[in-house]
Protein backbone atom coordinates (compact mmCIF):
# COMPACT_ATOMS: atom_id res chain seq x y z
CA UNK A 1 0.00 0.00 0.00
CA UNK A 2 1.20 3.47 -0.75
CA UNK A 3 1.81 6.05 1.95
CA UNK A 4 -1.01 8.14 0.49
CA UNK A 5 -3.48 5.25 0.82
CA UNK A 6 -2.43 4.75 4.43
CA UNK A 7 -2.75 8.47 5.18
CA UNK A 8 -6.18 8.67 3.53
CA UNK A 9 -7.49 6.14 6.07
CA UNK A 10 -6.23 8.11 9.06
CA UNK A 11 -8.29 10.46 11.18
CA UNK A 12 -8.19 13.98 9.70
CA UNK A 13 -8.71 15.37 13.21
CA UNK A 14 -5.33 13.93 14.15
CA UNK A 15 -3.46 14.25 10.85
CA UNK A 16 -5.14 17.38 9.49
CA UNK A 17 -1.95 19.36 8.88
CA UNK A 18 -0.50 16.44 6.96
CA UNK A 19 -3.75 16.11 4.99
CA UNK A 20 -3.50 19.80 4.08
CA UNK A 21 0.09 19.48 2.91
CA UNK A 22 -0.67 16.41 0.81
CA UNK A 23 -3.82 17.96 -0.64
CA UNK A 24 -1.95 21.12 -1.62
CA UNK A 25 0.85 19.11 -3.24
CA UNK A 26 -1.59 17.05 -5.30
CA UNK A 27 -3.48 20.16 -6.34
CA UNK A 28 -0.25 21.89 -7.35
CA UNK A 29 0.67 18.83 -9.44
CA UNK A 30 -2.74 18.83 -11.14
CA UNK A 31 -4.12 15.74 -9.37
CA UNK A 32 -7.36 17.46 -8.38
CA UNK A 33 -9.38 14.31 -7.64
CA UNK A 34 -6.89 13.16 -5.00
CA UNK A 35 -6.57 16.68 -3.61
CA UNK A 36 -10.34 16.99 -3.42
CA UNK A 37 -10.65 13.70 -1.54
CA UNK A 38 -8.32 14.96 1.19
CA UNK A 39 -9.96 18.39 1.34
CA UNK A 40 -13.42 16.87 1.64
CA UNK A 41 -12.31 14.81 4.62
CA UNK A 42 -10.90 17.94 6.22
CA UNK A 43 -14.07 20.04 5.94
CA UNK A 44 -15.92 17.31 7.82
CA UNK A 45 -13.90 18.19 10.92
CA UNK A 46 -14.56 21.08 13.27
CA UNK A 47 -10.99 22.34 13.12
CA UNK A 48 -10.65 22.39 9.34
CA UNK A 49 -14.18 23.41 8.36
CA UNK A 50 -12.74 26.80 7.39
CA UNK A 51 -13.03 29.20 4.51
CA UNK A 52 -9.52 28.49 3.23
CA UNK A 53 -10.13 24.76 2.98
CA UNK A 54 -13.52 25.28 1.33
CA UNK A 55 -11.81 27.59 -1.16
CA UNK A 56 -9.53 24.71 -2.17
CA UNK A 57 -12.57 22.43 -2.46
CA UNK A 58 -14.10 24.93 -4.88
CA UNK A 59 -10.88 25.18 -6.87
CA UNK A 60 -10.67 21.41 -7.21
CA UNK A 61 -14.29 21.12 -8.32
CA UNK A 62 -13.77 23.93 -10.84
CA UNK A 63 -10.60 22.29 -12.19
CA UNK A 64 -12.50 19.01 -12.57
CA UNK A 65 -15.30 20.79 -14.46
CA UNK A 66 -17.95 20.34 -11.76
CA UNK A 67 -19.01 23.96 -11.71
CA UNK A 68 -22.18 23.41 -9.67
CA UNK A 69 -20.20 21.91 -6.80
CA UNK A 70 -17.55 24.63 -7.22
CA UNK A 71 -20.24 27.28 -6.76
CA UNK A 72 -21.53 25.50 -3.65
CA UNK A 73 -18.03 25.40 -2.16
CA UNK A 74 -17.33 29.07 -2.95
CA UNK A 75 -20.70 30.01 -1.43
CA UNK A 76 -19.64 28.15 1.73
CA UNK A 77 -16.44 30.25 1.77
CA UNK A 78 -18.49 33.44 1.58
CA UNK A 79 -20.79 32.17 4.33
CA UNK A 80 -17.80 31.53 6.60
CA UNK A 81 -15.86 34.64 5.54
CA UNK A 82 -18.21 37.22 3.97
CA UNK A 83 -15.42 39.52 2.79
CA UNK A 84 -13.31 36.78 1.18
CA UNK A 85 -12.40 38.45 -2.12
CA UNK A 86 -10.94 35.42 -3.90
CA UNK A 87 -14.13 33.40 -3.35
CA UNK A 88 -16.32 36.28 -4.47
CA UNK A 89 -14.26 36.68 -7.64
CA UNK A 90 -14.45 32.96 -8.33
CA UNK A 91 -18.23 33.05 -7.84
CA UNK A 92 -18.62 36.02 -10.16
CA UNK A 93 -16.77 34.14 -12.90
CA UNK A 94 -19.03 31.09 -12.49
CA UNK A 95 -22.44 32.82 -12.35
Amino acid sequence: KSAIEVLARQDPNTFGDCFLDVAEAFSFAGFYEISLAFHLQLVETEKYNQAGVWLRVGECHAALGDLEKAVEAYEKVVLLAPTHLEARLALSSLY
